[in-house]
């Protein structure tokens, strides 16, 4: 669990962080949660952020092999002529496969590099589950607490 988790915060947010980073890779971009997710310590996020990224090349990288070996196999079959009924649907799904994986491959090493919607871990403004209700709370409109206060003030008069 040390090295998983190196700080001891939270398991859960490198795994949030693996898990949105996955989906954002698998979809090519189409379903990019990674600044929707609440976190409660940003390395860990992005740690998990990191680590999915890694795992999509390797899954990408494996689904675009087995594609190939689809679109080979689908092509030996169909050679025969009998078996073009069977080989061409297989040939055509291994073409997909290659193209989708060597996709995801690219993008999550896209991703990787760029650090795609990385946390900032210095800041300080990780997304804690605070409340959003509680005017009294830090992440408050500060000038409204001020303007209310001073009315406050105002009435007490």
């Amino acid at each position: 669990m040390r090295y998983v988790d190196p700080d001891g915060i939270d398991f859960w947010d490198v795994l949030k962080g693996i898990g949105v980073s996955i989906s954002d890779n698998a979809t090519l971009g189409g379903v990019n949660r990674r600044g929707t997710i609440t976190y409660k310590d940003a390395s860990d996020y992005n740690l998990g952020q990191n680590i999915g990224d890694a795992l999509s090349v390797i899954i990408g990288g494996g689904e675009a092999f087995t594609g190939m070996g689809g679109t080979i196999f689908g092509t030996g079959i169909s050679a025969t002529g009998f078996g073009a009924v069977v080989g061409a649907p297989v040939m055509a799904e291994g073409a997909l496969m290659t193209a989708h994986g060597t996709l995801m491959m690219f993008s999550a090493g896209k991703n990787l590099n760029s650090q795609k919607s990385r946390v900032d871990e210095g800041s300080g403004k990780d997304k804690r589950n605070v409340s959003s209700g509680n005017k009294n709370s830090p992440h408050a409109n500060q000038k409204a607490k001020i303007s209310a206060g001073q009315k406050y003030e105002r009435a007490k008069e």
